[in-house]
């Protein structure tokens, strides 16, 4: 080998070992640089911003709720939400409390369970009174079929038995049409008795639901979505 191919190879292993001494360092810096990299674990949630301010809150929409003017004296307040509560529609805002009132509900409940109760025993009255009639008809007219086979039987027998054996069928067909007579009688009252009873009921009914919402009217509720303020009532200087 001569001198100037021997420079040549002795420039390609500098080259060679430069490069290799290049890749290893950036290798190695490599590594340290991900060492020291700092990681945070990251969620997926709302983004806050909250802002300290003074000033003044005007409502957009103001809903003036009032005690009902059907409640009397009688009726006391026994609920009031704290000024500044947030509502939302239906909830509870005030409540009143009234023993008349309540006395009068309970009293109007056992009126319609009692005039229920009454119209249930009159029913079943009737029904025992209908059921005794067809079984004095059921009998009448055995009876009746009984002293007909009888007649039959007695052709040839003195007339005065027959003459009393007909009085005795007259006398069960009179008996038989008297208990139809009674049973059709009893059919019609039953049915007055009936509409007379609903009627009544219906009547004990009205005046317990109207108690009843006249005690829906003691609870107070939200009519819609908001904040609770308090305003001065002008003409009693209350809240």
């Amino acid at each position: 080998m001569n001198k100037k191919n021997q420079k040549r190879y002795c420039a390609k292993i500098i080259n060679i070992s430069v490069s290799l001494f290049i890749c290893l360092s950036f290798i190695f810096s490599c590594s340290r640089e991900s060492d020291s990299i700092i990681t945070y674990i990251v969620f997926n949630k709302d983004f806050i911003v909250t802002i300290t301010a003074k000033g003044m809150i005007k409502a957009k929409k103001n809903s003036v709720i009032a005690a009902p003017q059907t409640l009397d004296n009688r009726s006391t307040l026994s609920y009031l939400i704290e000024e500044g509560s947030a509502v939302n529609k239906g909830d509870i805002v005030a409540e009143f409390t009234n023993s008349k009132l309540e006395t009068e509900l309970n009293s109007e409940k056992d009126e319609v369970e009692i005039t229920k109760a009454e119209a249930q025993q009159k029913e079943t009255e009737a029904a025992v009174r209908r059921l005794l009639l067809e079984s004095q008809l059921k009998s009448a007219e055995a009876s009746l079929t009984a002293e007909r086979l009888e007649l039959a039987n007695l052709e040839f027998i003195a007339p005065t038995k027959r003459e009393i054996s007909k009085l005795n069928i007259k006398k069960s067909e009179m008996e038989a049409e008297k208990i139809r007579r009674k049973l059709a009688s009893l059919e019609i009252i039953q049915k007055e008795e009936q509409k007379y009873m609903q009627m009544k009921i219906k009547q004990a009914e009205i005046k317990f639901n109207n108690y009843r919402r006249l005690m829906g009217l003691l609870t107070i509720k939200s009519p819609n979505d908001g904040i609770v303020t308090y305003e001065t009532n002008r003409s009693a200087e209350r809240k």
